[in-house]
Protein backbone atom coordinates (compact mmCIF):
# COMPACT_ATOMS: atom_id res chain seq x y z
CA UNK A 1 0.00 0.00 0.00
CA UNK A 2 2.60 2.44 0.76
CA UNK A 3 4.70 1.80 -2.26
CA UNK A 4 1.22 2.49 -3.89
CA UNK A 5 0.89 5.53 -2.47
CA UNK A 6 4.31 6.42 -3.33
CA UNK A 7 3.82 5.99 -7.02
CA UNK A 8 0.93 8.12 -6.77
CA UNK A 9 2.97 10.68 -5.60
CA UNK A 10 5.30 10.36 -7.61
CA UNK A 11 3.48 10.26 -10.96
CA UNK A 12 1.43 13.62 -9.30
CA UNK A 13 4.70 15.23 -8.97
CA UNK A 14 5.92 14.85 -12.91
CA UNK A 15 2.04 15.72 -13.82
CA UNK A 16 2.86 18.84 -11.86
CA UNK A 17 6.33 19.58 -13.30
CA UNK A 18 5.28 18.96 -16.92
CA UNK A 19 2.17 21.17 -16.90
CA UNK A 20 4.49 23.89 -14.98
CA UNK A 21 7.36 23.42 -17.94
CA UNK A 22 4.42 23.83 -20.31
CA UNK A 23 3.62 26.75 -18.84
CA UNK A 24 6.71 28.50 -18.56
CA UNK A 25 7.81 27.04 -22.54
CA UNK A 26 4.39 29.03 -23.62
CA UNK A 27 4.89 32.25 -21.44
CA UNK A 28 8.72 32.92 -21.35
CA UNK A 29 10.66 30.46 -23.97
CA UNK A 30 11.23 33.78 -26.90
CA UNK A 31 11.00 33.04 -30.40
CA UNK A 32 12.92 30.80 -32.03
CA UNK A 33 13.33 33.53 -34.92
CA UNK A 34 14.39 36.96 -35.07
CA UNK A 35 10.57 38.48 -35.66
CA UNK A 36 11.74 42.19 -36.36
CA UNK A 37 14.35 40.96 -38.93
CA UNK A 38 11.52 38.92 -40.83
CA UNK A 39 8.71 41.62 -40.64
CA UNK A 40 11.32 43.59 -41.98
CA UNK A 41 12.74 41.42 -45.25
CA UNK A 42 8.21 41.43 -45.91
CA UNK A 43 7.94 45.43 -45.62
CA UNK A 44 10.62 45.52 -47.89
CA UNK A 45 8.98 42.94 -50.30
CA UNK A 46 5.68 44.83 -50.24
CA UNK A 47 7.07 48.61 -50.18
CA UNK A 48 9.15 47.41 -53.54
CA UNK A 49 6.11 45.64 -55.17
CA UNK A 50 3.80 48.64 -54.43
CA UNK A 51 6.29 51.57 -56.20
CA UNK A 52 7.37 49.23 -59.49
CA UNK A 53 3.61 48.40 -59.79
CA UNK A 54 2.54 51.92 -59.36
CA UNK A 55 0.28 51.08 -56.43
CA UNK A 56 -2.41 49.51 -58.60
CA UNK A 57 -3.01 45.81 -59.45
CA UNK A 58 -3.68 41.92 -58.68
CA UNK A 59 -0.57 39.57 -57.53
CA UNK A 60 0.08 35.93 -56.82
CA UNK A 61 2.14 35.36 -53.92
CA UNK A 62 4.09 31.76 -53.37
CA UNK A 63 4.86 30.83 -49.98
CA UNK A 64 4.80 27.62 -47.44
CA UNK A 65 1.46 26.17 -45.72
CA UNK A 66 0.43 27.67 -42.97
CA UNK A 67 2.58 26.64 -39.88
CA UNK A 68 5.00 24.54 -42.02
CA UNK A 69 7.44 27.69 -41.52
CA UNK A 70 8.12 30.36 -38.55
CA UNK A 71 9.87 32.63 -40.75
CA UNK A 72 7.95 32.41 -43.50
CA UNK A 73 4.85 33.39 -41.29
CA UNK A 74 6.16 36.12 -40.56
CA UNK A 75 7.59 37.85 -43.45
CA UNK A 76 4.16 36.94 -45.13
CA UNK A 77 2.18 38.75 -42.01
CA UNK A 78 4.36 41.62 -42.58
CA UNK A 79 4.09 41.68 -46.29
CA UNK A 80 0.29 41.16 -46.41
CA UNK A 81 -0.24 44.07 -43.89
CA UNK A 82 1.75 46.00 -45.80
CA UNK A 83 -0.11 45.69 -48.94
CA UNK A 84 -3.35 46.17 -47.67
CA UNK A 85 -2.85 49.43 -46.93
CA UNK A 86 -2.43 50.21 -50.67
CA UNK A 87 -4.42 49.64 -53.90
CA UNK A 88 -2.96 46.34 -54.96
CA UNK A 89 -4.83 43.29 -53.90
CA UNK A 90 -3.47 39.55 -53.45
CA UNK A 91 -5.75 38.04 -55.50
CA UNK A 92 -4.40 34.33 -54.72
CA UNK A 93 -2.35 32.40 -52.53
CA UNK A 94 -0.47 29.42 -53.60
CA UNK A 95 0.83 27.34 -50.58
CA UNK A 96 3.31 24.74 -51.34
CA UNK A 97 1.86 21.39 -49.79
CA UNK A 98 2.84 20.50 -46.47
CA UNK A 99 3.89 17.19 -47.42
CA UNK A 100 6.93 18.86 -49.46
CA UNK A 101 7.89 21.04 -47.02
CA UNK A 102 11.26 19.15 -46.85
CA UNK A 103 11.97 20.46 -50.56
CA UNK A 104 11.26 23.90 -49.56
CA UNK A 105 12.16 26.46 -47.00
CA UNK A 106 12.22 30.78 -46.99
CA UNK A 107 14.28 31.66 -49.74
CA UNK A 108 14.82 28.27 -51.53
CA UNK A 109 13.02 25.20 -53.22
CA UNK A 110 11.09 26.98 -56.06
CA UNK A 111 11.24 24.68 -59.29
CA UNK A 112 11.28 25.85 -62.91
CA UNK A 113 8.32 23.20 -63.54
CA UNK A 114 6.31 24.47 -60.73
CA UNK A 115 6.94 28.07 -61.27
CA UNK A 116 6.27 27.76 -65.13
CA UNK A 117 2.77 26.54 -64.26
CA UNK A 118 1.91 29.03 -61.78
CA UNK A 119 2.83 31.80 -64.32
CA UNK A 120 0.53 30.17 -67.11
CA UNK A 121 -2.28 29.91 -64.83
CA UNK A 122 -1.42 33.61 -63.68
CA UNK A 123 -0.99 35.61 -66.55
CA UNK A 124 -2.91 37.90 -66.49
CA UNK A 125 -1.53 39.05 -62.66
CA UNK A 126 0.43 42.40 -62.58
CA UNK A 127 2.87 40.54 -60.43
CA UNK A 128 4.13 36.82 -59.05
CA UNK A 129 5.83 37.14 -55.55
CA UNK A 130 7.73 34.34 -54.23
CA UNK A 131 8.86 34.02 -50.47
CA UNK A 132 10.12 30.65 -51.59
CA UNK A 133 13.30 31.53 -53.67
CA UNK A 134 13.70 31.10 -57.83
CA UNK A 135 14.92 28.38 -59.75
CA UNK A 136 17.98 28.95 -62.06
CA UNK A 137 16.88 28.95 -66.16
CA UNK A 138 18.59 27.11 -68.32
CA UNK A 139 18.28 28.56 -71.80
CA UNK A 140 16.05 25.83 -73.13
CA UNK A 141 13.56 26.37 -70.29
CA UNK A 142 12.49 29.92 -70.84
CA UNK A 143 10.26 29.35 -74.10
CA UNK A 144 7.76 27.38 -71.77
CA UNK A 145 6.98 29.96 -70.16
CA UNK A 146 4.89 31.41 -72.96
CA UNK A 147 4.55 35.44 -74.30
CA UNK A 148 3.44 37.07 -71.03
CA UNK A 149 5.44 36.78 -67.67
CA UNK A 150 4.31 38.84 -64.88
CA UNK A 151 7.13 40.22 -63.44
CA UNK A 152 9.06 38.71 -60.75
CA UNK A 153 9.49 40.23 -57.34
CA UNK A 154 11.09 37.20 -54.61
CA UNK A 155 13.04 36.40 -51.40
CA UNK A 156 16.22 34.78 -52.38
CA UNK A 157 18.38 33.10 -50.59
CA UNK A 158 21.37 32.55 -53.67
CA UNK A 159 21.59 35.39 -55.54
CA UNK A 160 23.26 33.65 -58.45
CA UNK A 161 20.26 31.83 -59.41
CA UNK A 162 18.58 34.38 -60.56
CA UNK A 163 21.72 35.78 -63.03
CA UNK A 164 19.39 34.70 -66.04
CA UNK A 165 15.75 35.46 -64.99
CA UNK A 166 17.82 39.02 -64.71
CA UNK A 167 19.67 38.74 -67.91
CA UNK A 168 15.64 37.81 -69.17
CA UNK A 169 14.10 40.82 -67.89
CA UNK A 170 11.63 38.99 -66.12
CA UNK A 171 12.46 40.08 -62.55
CA UNK A 172 11.44 43.40 -61.13
CA UNK A 173 13.69 42.95 -57.85
CA UNK A 174 14.86 39.94 -55.15
CA UNK A 175 16.08 40.36 -51.54
CA UNK A 176 19.02 39.06 -51.23
CA UNK A 177 21.43 38.15 -48.62
CA UNK A 178 23.71 41.51 -47.55
CA UNK A 179 27.13 40.96 -49.98
CA UNK A 180 28.27 44.75 -49.66
CA UNK A 181 29.70 45.94 -46.69
CA UNK A 182 29.57 47.75 -44.46
CA UNK A 183 25.74 47.65 -44.04
CA UNK A 184 23.88 50.89 -43.73
CA UNK A 185 22.50 51.84 -40.30
CA UNK A 186 23.24 51.18 -36.51
CA UNK A 187 25.82 48.56 -35.95
CA UNK A 188 22.80 47.30 -33.19
CA UNK A 189 19.79 46.89 -35.21
CA UNK A 190 16.35 47.50 -33.20
CA UNK A 191 13.38 48.20 -35.81
CA UNK A 192 12.33 45.70 -38.54
CA UNK A 193 13.74 48.34 -41.26
CA UNK A 194 17.41 48.92 -39.46
CA UNK A 195 17.55 45.00 -39.33
CA UNK A 196 16.31 44.81 -42.79
CA UNK A 197 19.26 46.78 -44.25
CA UNK A 198 21.83 45.19 -41.87
CA UNK A 199 21.77 41.61 -43.17
CA UNK A 200 19.84 41.61 -46.26
CA UNK A 201 19.46 44.12 -49.58
CA UNK A 202 16.94 44.78 -52.41
CA UNK A 203 18.60 44.19 -56.05
CA UNK A 204 16.44 45.66 -58.76
CA UNK A 205 16.59 45.09 -62.04
CA UNK A 206 18.66 48.44 -63.25
CA UNK A 207 21.58 47.91 -60.79
CA UNK A 208 21.88 43.84 -60.88
CA UNK A 209 25.37 44.58 -62.42
CA UNK A 210 26.47 44.84 -58.61
CA UNK A 211 25.06 41.64 -57.76
CA UNK A 212 27.06 38.77 -56.66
Amino acid sequence: MKSRNTLLVCLSMIAILGSAFSVWKTQFDGPKINVALQQGIGEALAEETIQCLDNKGDILVITMADGDSDILTAQFAAFRARIEKSRIRIKDVTRISSAKKGKYGPGVGLSVSKLTREIKKNIHREAVVSFVGLPKFAEGEFADLGSRVPPLFAFSRDAEKLAPLYKRGLIKAAIVPRFTFPAPGPESPRTPGEWFTNQYQLIRAENRSSSP
